[in-house]
């Protein structure tokens, strides 16, 4: 290979040995520091044949047999030393279908809470979940909240659902009981700026 005034130049034996070796175009590319465009320049020159791209790498057909055998996404990652995304795409190109049972029937919120899908309801979010508390309080009055009503956790554990736990509250009251005593806007809040009279 010689470089002549910012033009590249390999011999045709020097460049199929390379091919072999290294087994990619862009194998050999990253050893020379040229494009892969140029490689394939080359071997186009030289018309050295390109590898068969196989359609079913070895990867898609174990990926493909894991599947088949009823492992999960996560179970053939660790089998196979792969990322979940990889097997997800493998299992793609294969044109199968993983085991995977993706949604455990409720989200938790950032803020602790649980959300449930119910889509039918008044106030479910846009993606149609509505918070597990008021559905069980609703449940047990036997109609929706009204606008100002709260069902408020007895003991502040916002995963603890269970019908003695909630109590119904009017808003008003509710902020009431929770903000009793602080100062600035919560605890997750900077506190209000204070302007002193000069």
């Amino acid at each position: 290979m010689v470089y002549v005034k910012n033009k590249f130049y390999i011999e045709k034996d020097v460049l199929e040995k390379l091919y072999k070796e290294h087994g990619s175009i862009q194998s050999v590319a990253d050893h020379l520091g040229i494009s892969k465009k140029l490689v394939l320049n080359w071997m186009k020159h030289y018309d050295i044949p390109r590898k068969p791209h196989n359609k079913y790498n070895t990867t898609h057909v174990k990926v493909a047999s894991l599947v088949m055998e009823g492992k999960t996404t996560s179970e053939i990652a660790e089998i196979l030393g792969m990322s979940k995304t990889g097997v997800l795409q493998a299992a793609k190109k294969a044109g199968v279908r993983t085991n995977d049972k993706y949604h455990k029937g409720f989200i938790e919120t950032y803020n602790g809470y649980i959300l449930v899908k119910a889509p039918d309801h008044p106030g479910a979010d846009c993606k149609g979940y509505v918070r597990e508390h008021r559905l069980v309080i609703e449940k047990y009055l036997g109609r929706y909240l009204e606008d100002g009503e709260i069902a408020h956790h007895v003991d502040g554990n916002k995963k603890n659902n269970a019908i003695d736990n909630l109590e119904l509250m009017l808003l008003s009251e509710h902020t009431r009981l929770h903000h009793v005593g602080k100062v600035g806007r919560g605890k997750d809040k900077k506190p209000r700026k204070r302007h002193s009279k000069i």
